[in-house]
This record gives C-alpha cells, sequence and structure tokens, in this order.
C-alpha cells in the first residue's frame, strides 16, 4: 500500500482539499477512505512507515519477511473487520 494513497485517504477523511498526491485515483482513495476510519488508516500509515524503513535500513534480511510482516499487521491489525 502506497504512502501516498493513504495520505490522501486521510486528507479525504478530515476533508483537507488540497495537497493530494494521486490525484488520478481520487475516486478509488475516497472510496477506500469511506470504508475505513481515520483512526484505521493512521494506523496502516505508521505500519507502512515502518516497512519502507525496514527495508532502506535493514541490511541482511529478506525483504520478502519484512514486506509479509507488514501486510499482516495491515490485515490483523487494521483491516481485520
Amino acid at each position: 500500500m502506497d504512502l501516498g494513497f493513504l495520505g490522501d485517504a486521510i486528507k479525504y477523511k478530515l476533508e483537507i482539499q488540497s495537497g493530494w498526491q494521486i490525484l488520478d485515483l481520487k475516486n478509488g482513495v475516497m472510496q477506500f477512505a469511506d470504508e475505513q476510519t481515520v483512526l484505521g488508516l493512521l494506523s496502516a500509515n505508521k505500519i507502512m512507515q515502518k516497512v519502507r524503513s525496514d527495508l532502506l535500513t535493514i541490511n541482511g534480511v529478506n525483504t520478502e519477511i519484512i514486506l509479509l510482516d507488514g501486510l499482516t499487521k495491515l490485515i490483523t491489525d487494521v483491516f481485520k473487520d
């Protein structure tokens, strides 16, 4: 999941109209955001920021493990319903 996508979804939920990053997917972002809570989106954003940071800073670890861990957290902690 893209950080820009999540950022735009949070902006939509907070009714912020400026600074959107993914204008070509605006309808999809809005539809996705309508099904989520702001807290859920913030949690998802935090998880994805950690995944990105880990991918950029941790050497010698299988990238698939980092991605699997992040996606598992998204599913179990945020999008479980």
